[in-house]
């Protein structure tokens, strides 16, 4: 059946012709899609964080979120103002015995739900003004102390 043939048929999609490339970054994009929704829906089913008391709730003034446990990611998230949590008010299905909660790849860890906030805000202030990574890095260099350079090009 001709490309035209194909276009004609009733209930037969109607799309431009895909170069071999864009089809495969089609695929690659679709499975990629399929492999976070099912890692989160994992995240969601058995990542749960519970109240340790069956009559508690899970506090609600901390913000939790699984991190990637690679030193790097954790690192940042402290900076950032996160913990590990080993808060003895919740459990997880995940809970070690040193207290964290490690899933996978992933450890627990929280922040203040207000500073989470305020963390969003900053950032969609940021994208909204446009300010660039490399003006925080100079201003954040020059507080410190720190020479910076930029090369020619």
């Amino acid at each position: 059946m001709s490309d035209k043939e194909a276009r004609l048929m009733p209930g037969m999609p109607v799309a431009p012709m895909e170069t071999p490339e864009e089809i495969e970054q089609r695929k690659k994009q679709e499975l990629l899609s399929k492999v976070r929704q099912m890692r989160q829906g994992v995240i969601q089913n058995h990542g749960q964080i519970k109240p340790r008391d069956p009559a508690g709730s899970v506090p609600r003034d901390k913000h939790y979120a699984w991190i990637n446990v690679h030193p790097l990611r954790v690192t940042h998230y402290k900076a950032l103002g996160y913990e590990i949590c080993k808060d003895e008010r919740i459990t997880t299905d995940f809970e070690k015995a040193d207290g964290t909660h490690v899933f996978g790849d992933l450890i627990l860890m929280y922040c203040n739900k207000d500073y989470y906030e305020a963390l969003k805000l900053d950032a969609a202030i940021r994208a909204v003004e446009g300010v660039e990574g490399e003006e925080i890095f100079k201003t954040f260099a020059e507080k410190s102390n720190v020479k910076t350079f930029v090369p020619s090009s």
